[in-house]
């Protein structure tokens, strides 16, 4: 994640955003706070 951080930060990010639903715990200590909620809806037939 540290690398991933300056990589953003050495091109101009001004955040890093990520989705998951199982790793909440991690990233919030990592020091990352929730901000939204990710909807999606697959628009296939398949199961």
């Amino acid at each position: 994640m540290r690398h991933a951080e300056q990589w953003g930060r050495d091109n101009g990010a001004a955040y890093l955003a990520l989705a998951s639903r199982r790793a909440g715990a991690f990233y919030t200590a990592l020091g990352y706070e929730e901000s939204a909620t990710f909807f999606k809806k697959p628009l296939t037939d398949a199961p």
